[in-house]
Parts: structure tokens; C-alpha cells; sequence
């Protein structure tokens, strides 16, 4: 039984937690006031400056930031507001991209979102649905859309799909054709972190694919005819554990990669059945040995005990050393440590060598300008000289202690803005922004040093 104070108690937090939805769209609310602030301090011509780098080589120029109708900035702006809010360049491009929108596109929405009526991630789901949309477009949406914006986020992006479609139905009806043109199937990289989710994939693999619904639906069908005979199969071996429905129908997804195989089972199907899979079902031929080059990040200690530690593949993620073989799917796997990052090498030359290259990305694994979530492949940076190369300078200025890799945009931003960088260490860089903000970069992430 409660005690006399509980419910006062209870009263007084269900009145904080009324609150919180409006402190949490209030600081939403704050994010975009900030953009908007920053696009408009950025609306001048980079152009106009004195001594302005031309375009031509690589300079910084007046750029539509939003959809159709909102004001240009500064393209490389975004980068130094980016360290500030200590997000991504990307992600910072899209919240101005967003509040423009917002501002200039759908000004009714935007009056009902600085009310906090709604939360403030649906009003900007919105105008990225609505992006591709013309201003007199899109102010029709925003007329419709504005009576709606208390409902629950699921309605109102519902019903804001389909006032989209219907602001421009022909362009919808382009945009499918146009799906069905980037028709295809992927097995994407597992993203950080996915391996010790609740429902990671630490053992299995993901496969996406788009498709004509037509073509989905007898793919559906063909893969549900492989899991029942395979169901059968289990069935009849009395020691045998029934896996669950998923895990049969991927089990007959994978027998696609045999097509004899799964022919086999298709026609015994077709053919009885109730006939046995057991006897229909011919031996998976051995696939073909082929030669392949996977680079493995692990502890000098764990190769040389041969115990069964953890290893960082590329474009993987972390697997135990037992899982290599189901991952490259087989055994004969010889581990061969082939780059040694605690090598430095210098030339006199101005471009960094390729060697030199691989150890700074296998060190640094992705760009390294402040807060960057830009994680290309290898080869996918530009190697930038973190003290500037000089033609006159001393000799070994190209140097494992003197490469930075960075994404073209970022490049830009530190060649033809007054960023300072220092690379202190292997795979550590320093950051000083032309306004002052400080920020250290390692393998750890970035940081803001202490005063």
C-alpha cells in the first residue's frame, strides 16, 4: 500500500516528466535557431573577399544549402560550426539544409514547431521528404500540414507522405520508374558497435535488396518452398533440433548460392510433395579455393600465443580469431603479419608513398578532422601534409609523423581556411579552427583539451 507521501511523490514527477518533451524540443528548437544564425552570418560572397582562392582551385564559394527557394552560404562553413557542436560536417550541413527549409519553405510549420507543438525531428523528416519539391510545392504541403502537427509523429509523417506524392505526382511517379532503375543486392558492412548489440550480427551477415514486388513476392515464395522440404528434413531425423521459422527461410536463402542444390529440392517439390527431401537433396559440390587478401588488425601477443583473441577486420568489424574461417568460409587460413605499424619512414618527395599511406589509414582508419564520422575505404583520403610541404624546405618532410588523411571537403576547408593542425604522434593530430575552438584527434575520437 502506498504511503500517505507516494502519491505526491508520483504527482510531481508526472509533472517533470510533462516537461521533458518541451525541454527536449526546446533544445532541438535552440539547434535550429543556431543554423539559421550561422547561414546567415555565412551569406556573403567568399568570392568578394580580398585575395579570394578562385573556385577553380578549390576555393570556397556560395552554395544552396536547402531546397528550392532558401538562400545560399558559404560551402566549406559548416566544418569549424561542426567542432563547435562537436557533430559531424555532414550531419551540421544537414541540420542548416533542414532549418532553411524550414524558414523559407514551410514558414507555417516552422511557426508551430517554435511553439514546441510537435517534436521538432518530425518537422524536419518532413522538409527532407519535401526536398525535391518546388517552393510553390512545398508551400502547399506546409498549408496542409499545418493542422496536423499534434498528432503522433507516425500519423503526421503518414499523412505528410501522401500530401508529398500528391504536391507532385507526376515527379512521384518518376521517382519510381527511377527506383526500379537502382534495382540491386547488398551485403552491407556491419556499422560500429552492431557486433555487441542485443540483436547485433556477431555471427551472421545481412543482405538487402531492392526489387520489383513482383519479383520480391516469387522470391518470397521460392525460399519458403525450400525452408518447408528443409523443415521436413529436420523432421525426420528424430535427434535433430527444429530451428525456428527464420532460420530455415535462411537456410534457403543461402542454398540459393548452390542453384543445383536448390533445384533439386524446387523440383521434388513440384514433383511430390510429399516425397523425402532426404533422398532428393544431391551433395554440395567443394566451391573452388581462391586466393584473397583481408586486412586483420591484432595484438602482436595474441598472434604469437595462438590463443583465440579478438582481431578487427576491415570493413567487418571485431570477430575472434576461431570465426576467420567462417567469415572467409574455410580453413586453411594462414595469418601473416605483413604491415608493421610501428615502422616510420621519410622521403624527400612531395607526394606520400603507398606504403606510407596504408600505415597512416590502418592507424588513423578514416578522416581526422575534428568530430568526423566520414569512414571511407582505403584510398578513399586525401594524405594532406599536417606541416605544410615546402619545395625549399629540409629534406624528409614527407613523413609517417607528418600525414593527415582527409576527406576531399575537409581538405578544402583546412587548406584555404586558418586552421592550424599539429600531428603530435602516429595517428594523433592537434586541431586549432580560425576561431579559436581546440580539438585533439586520435583512434580514440575527438576531444576537447583541458584550459
Amino acid at each position: 500500500m502506498d504511503s500517505p507521501t507516494a502519491p505526491t511523490a508520483k504527482v510531481e514527477f508526472l509533472r517533470r516528466a510533462e516537461e521533458t518533451p518541451y525541454a527536449r524540443r526546446a533544445a532541438d528548437l535552440r539547434d535550429l535557431q543556431e543554423a539559421l544564425e550561422w547561414c546567415d552570418l555565412n551569406s556573403s560572397d567568399p568570392q568578394a573577399e580580398p585575395n579570394a582562392i578562385p573556385i577553380g582551385h578549390g576555393g570556397d564559394h556560395l552554395t544552396r544549402c536547402g531546397g528550392q527557394g532558401t538562400p545560399d552560404v558559404a560551402q566549406l562553413c559548416a566544418a569549424e560550426y561542426a567542432i563547435a557542436r562537436q557533430a559531424g560536417e555532414r550531419a551540421t550541413w544537414n541540420l542548416m539544409s533542414d532549418a532553411l527549409d524550414l524558414r523559407h519553405r514551410f514558414p507555417l510549420v516552422w511557426v508551430k514547431g517554435q511553439e514546441l507543438v510537435s517534436e521538432l525531428w518530425v518537422l524536419r523528416r518532413i522538409v527532407v521528404m519535401a526536398r525535391r519539391l518546388t517552393k510553390e510545392q512545398a508551400a502547399r504541403v506546409d498549408r496542409a500540414m499545418v493542422e496536423v502537427l499534434g498528432q503522433s509523429p507516425g500519423r503526421i509523417l503518414q499523412i505528410a507522405e501522401a500530401r508529398i506524392i500528391e504536391a507532385d505526382v507526376r515527379g512521384h511517379a518518376d521517382r519510381i520508374r527511377e527506383d526500379n532503375s537502382r534495382r540491386g543486392v547488398w551485403f552491407p558492412k556491419p556499422s560500429p558497435g552492431e557486433q555487441l548489440e542485443v540483436d547485433g550480427i556477431s555471427g551472421s551477415r545481412r543482405v538487402a535488396a531492392r526489387l520489383k514486388p513482383g519479383q520480391s513476392g516469387e522470391l518470397d515464395h521460392t525460399i519458403d518452398v525450400i525452408a518447408d522440404h528443409l523443415a521436413d528434413e529436420y523432421a525426420a531425423d528424430p535427434d535433430a533440433e527444429m530451428p525456428s521459422r527464420d532460420q530455415l527461410r535462411a537456410e534457403a536463402l543461402a542454398y540459393l548460392a548452390d542453384p543445383h542444390a536448390a533445384a533439386a529440392i524446387i523440383d521434388a517439390a513440384q514433383a511430390d510433395p510429399e516425397a523425402a527431401i532426404v533422398e532428393q537433396r544431391p551433395e554440395r559440390k567443394q566451391k573452388t579455393s581462391r586466393r584473397a587478401k583481408v586486412f586483420i588488425h591484432i595484438d602482436a601477443d595474441v598472434l604469437a600465443d595462438g590463443a583465440d583473441g579478438v582481431a578487427r577486420v576491415e570493413d567487418w568489424g571485431p570477430v575472434l580469431l576461431s570465426q576467420l574461417a567462417e567469415l572467409l568460409g574455410r580453413a586453411d587460413i594462414t595469418l601473416t603479419p605483413v604491415v608493421d605499424l610501428r615502422t616510420f619512414t621519410s622521403v624527400n618527395a612531395y607526394e606520400h608513398p603507398a606504403t606510407m599511406k596504408l600505415r597512416t589509414e590502418l592507424r588513423t582508419v578514416g578522416d581526422v578532422f575534428p568530430h568526423s564520422a566520414h569512414h571511407p575505404g582505403r584510398g578513399a583520403v586525401d594524405h594532406d601534409h599536417a606541416v605544410a610541404w615546402e619545395s625549399d624546405g629540409p629534406p624528409g618532410q614527407t613523413n609517417d609523423l607528418n600525414d593527415a588523411p582527409l576527406s576531399r571537403r575537409h581538405h578544402r576547408a583546412k587548406t584555404h581556411h586558418a586552421y592550424l593542425l599539429r600531428q603530435t604522434g602516429p595517428g594523433r593530430y592537434e586541431w586549432t579552427t580560425p576561431h579559436g575552438l581546440r580539438r585533439i584527434v586520435d583512434r580514440a575520437g575527438t576531444h576537447i583539451p583541458a584550459p
